[in-house]
């Protein structure tokens, strides 16, 4: 399965979807050749996808993307973790390469940046405890105290989707 989800990343990675444009892929790709080194932009602290291991290595599923990237290309990964928040800047003002994160593909940052198609695909839940009852849409927890989780697409996910919420069972 990895090989399905590589092969067509490898060949966009560099081509349309992590670099600041497309436009700009031949040059960046005639560099990270030159120099033996793709410059990887991410957060570093997001677990399962990319975090700091028992070995003060940076480890996970998007390390291990880039790192297949990197051996298809015949050079290796240097990783650059930062605040999430700061991706896109650091792509802008050539601090990396290219960016290997769980970013929610928006209409805001289609305009800053290309993407390549998403390699992983994750929604957001509500979880509540199984004595409880009563939550079937995001309305129902108005003025109900949560704790929300710290993934990307969940943070702007109520706001967007609410109005086409819809009861459904558990």
């Amino acid at each position: 399965m990895i090989k399905r989800i590589l092969a067509p990343l490898v060949s966009l990675a560099l081509l349309a979807g992590c670099v600041r444009h497309a436009d700009e892929a031949r040059t960046a790709l005639e560099r990270i050749k030159r120099s033996g080194v793709i410059r990887v932009g991410f957060e570093g602290a997001y677990p399962p996808f990319n975090f700091l291991n028992q070995q003060k290595q940076f480890d996970g599923f998007d390390v291990d993307i880039a790192n297949e990237i990197a051996r298809r290309l015949g050079v290796r990964a240097e990783f650059v973790a930062t605040q999430f928040e700061a991706l896109i800047g650091g792509l802008d003002a050539d601090k990396w390469d290219i960016v290997i994160a769980q970013m929610s593909i928006t209409d805001k940052r289609r305009q800053q940046v290309d993407f390549t198609d998403p390699y992983v695909v994750t929604g957001g839940v509500i979880i509540i405890r199984q004595d409880e009852s009563g939550y079937t849409t995001l309305a129902d927890l108005k003025g109900r105290e949560s704790v929300p989780g710290a993934a990307r697409p969940s943070r702007t996910w109520p706001r967007r989707r609410e109005r086409r919420s819809r009861p459904t069972s558990r």
